[in-house]
């Protein structure tokens, strides 16, 4: 089990010697596992930049992240790839490995000299082929793949990872309606049954209020707001805020 811990985290980018563009600042929380978080915010917010920066791919503006009682600096990039990873919105292109070397990918954090894998490799991604129903693709060309398929196969790398923390930007994006209510259903069963820590962006409304255990919310100034699952008025109002245009959309 671990304890996740951002102290003062602010994120953006740097640009030579001008300041740094701060997107989000001063993000404060402490998250325990089994627990699913939802970051909602505008298109161009810096969502993916403040996933990328918690990851350790981007360096932070300032502030803490704390993986228990150590702090994201201080570990290496193996020990990172062990601890965290993310699945973005992007696929690689021109990709003519076949699904099952896709996911194999998930267990490279773990492998041997030269990469090879051990059993208990080929078990995990056995049983995350069969939890996301991809049995039956494992020997397709991922480039021969529908959108939706694409999605699915990179979310069950992530949980291929083994990690305690696994973040997801976008992760409804390119699936059709029963999989998008589907997936929700899965990964509110396998935060508990993996003991992990579930971070994911999501812009699709209304908002399911079973969806999470905790939101986040991103605005265009920066500012940074937590707030429960169980909140739904304090979501609401958050949603409103950030989404004008659903208020003239009603009116």
């Amino acid at each position: 089990m671990i304890n996740f811990k951002l102290v003062n985290v602010s994120t953006g980018y740097f640009n030579g010697k001008s300041p740094a563009l701060v997107l989000a600042r001063n993000v404060n929380d402490q998250i325990q596992v089994a627990t699913r978080i939802m970051l909602i915010g505008a298109n161009g917010v810096g969502k993916s930049t403040f996933f990328k920066s918690i990851c350790g791919l981007l360096r932070l503006v300032s502030g803490e992240i704390y993986f228990d009682s150590k702090r994201l600096d201080e570990l290496s990039e193996r020990e990172i790839a062990r601890t965290i990873s993310m699945v973005t919105t992007t696929w690689p292109s021109n990709n003519m490995l076949t699904v099952h070397e896709i996911l194999n990918l998930g267990r490279y954090p773990y492998s041997q000299m030269l990469g090879m894998m051990r059993d208990e490799d080929h078990l995990v991604v056995k049983k995350f082929s069969k939890i996301f129903n991809l049995c039956h693709l494992m020997d397709k060309s991922f480039n021969h793949l529908s959108d939706g398929q694409r999605q699915l196969v990179m979310i069950s790398r992530g949980f291929i990872q083994t990690t305690p923390i696994l973040i997801l930007d976008e992760p409804f994006i390119h699936l059709d309606i029963g999989k998008k209510v589907w997936l929700k259903t899965l990964l509110k069963r396998l935060v508990q049954e993996e003991q992990k820590i579930i971070i994911f962006s999501h812009h699709d409304f209304p908002i399911d209020h079973d969806i999470a255990d905790r939101a986040w919310f991103l605005s265009h100034d920066g500012s940074f707001q937590v707030c429960s699952g169980d909140d739904h008025s304090l979501i609401q109002q958050n949603i409103l805020k950030l989404f004008p245009e659903i208020i003239t959309l009603q009116e």
